[in-house]
């Protein structure tokens, strides 16, 4: 029976003979058998540690697995001589190419962006990381560019680098989100301009009319010169009411409420 702590390794075998006393060629018996039992504890010990320790590993494995497989930045795993060896789905989204098309081949094949880029994973290869290369256009399979934000990390075991990690997430979305604000921008500094000239050019038009409408009064009416003034004046109060529409299209819409009865609409 075990001595003290159960998980230590000491015991103590009592034999007993009914006889009395035990041979003496017996004792080499009994030192093989405890050294025997001595091995399998241990043994069984080693192999309930192992077996925990891998337990745990696989556990890790298939957290680590869930976080590639689920995280919206693209994860490329390759070997220390910058060989790729694994994609998660957002990568080959991202790149267009399906990881078992694409194993074993240099990155540099794949990955096509700035010049920064191969010397960033180098990098990686002496075990200094680039937590941030900026932002970067790569182009996909079809070539077409996107911007994206681009993070190398080497896996280290001690000193020994194992691996690199090249991380990239996708900014399609906020360069797109950008250039709308700044397709908005300047519409609205249009908008702002367009104003700011048909109000100005309306007030001359008005006194060319007034100015026009004066001289009319003052000729005889069977003048030559009231068929051209008349003509004049009708120029005039179009681009007048051309410059309203500018006006009324380049002001901000307002909402306006008001009460109203809900039977009468329906």
């Amino acid at each position: 029976y075990p001595l003290g702590e159960e998980e230590a390794f000491s015991g103590l075998l009592v034999l007993s003979s009914i006889e009395g006393g035990i041979p003496g060629d017996n004792l080499d018996v009994l030192k093989i058998l405890s050294a025997t039992i001595i091995n399998i504890l241990q043994h069984n010990n080693r192999l309930d540690r192992l077996t925990s320790e891998q337990n745990k590993m696989l556990q890790e494995i298939r957290i680590g697995d869930m976080i590639e497989e689920n995280t919206q930045d693209g994860v490329i795993l390759l070997s220390p001589d910058l060989l790729i060896q694994k994609l998660n789905p957002t990568a080959e989204t991202l790149l267009g190419y399906a990881a078992q098309e694409i194993y074993g081949q240099p990155v540099n094949n794949v990955l096509i962006g700035p010049s920064n880029l191969v010397p960033a994973m180098q990098s990686a290869q002496g075990g200094v990381s680039t937590p941030n290369l900026g932002e970067v256009h790569l182009h996909r399979r079809d070539g077409v560019a996107f911007l994206a934000h681009i993070s190398t990390i080497p896996l280290l075991d001690g000193d020994e680098v194992e691996g690199v990690l090249v991380l990239i997430r996708d900014l399609s979305a906020h360069e797109e989100s950008e250039i709308r604000n700044q397709q908005l921008e300047q519409r609205a500094l249009l908008g702002e301009v367009t104003a700011i000239f048909a109000h100005e050019v309306r007030n001359p038009i008005n006194n060319i009319s007034t100015g026009l409408q004066l001289m009319a009064m003052n000729l005889p009416s069977d003048d030559p010169n009231q068929e051209v003034i008349g003509r004049l004046i009708d120029d005039c109060n179009r681009l007048t009411h051309l410059m309203q529409s500018v006006l009324t299209f380049s002001r901000p819409h307002e909402n306006k409420f008001k009460h109203v009865v809900l039977a009468d609409l329906i």
